[in-house]
């Protein structure tokens, strides 16, 4: 039993972290100078087959993969 993926038949899959949003949030003081600014980044995890790439989050492997009963 495997998943293998729809694309190529692979059934070697990894996990990645990738970034997917940096937000900044920018303080000014009362005269409109700048005095902090956070940077806050969001990051998601993909699931990819290591032979031919197709990639998806790592919660919806059925959209690129197939569980197989060998």
């Amino acid at each position: 039993m495997t998943w293998v993926c729809r694309e190529c038949g692979g059934t070697e899959f990894q996990l990645e972290e990738k970034q997917k949003t940096v937000k900044y949030e920018l303080k000014f003081d009362e005269k409109g100078v700048l005095q902090d600014c956070e940077k806050d980044i969001d990051s998601q995890e993909y699931l990819f087959c290591t032979d031919c790439k197709n990639y998806t989050l790592c919660d919806d492997i059925e959209l690129i993969a197939e569980w197989e009963d060998e």
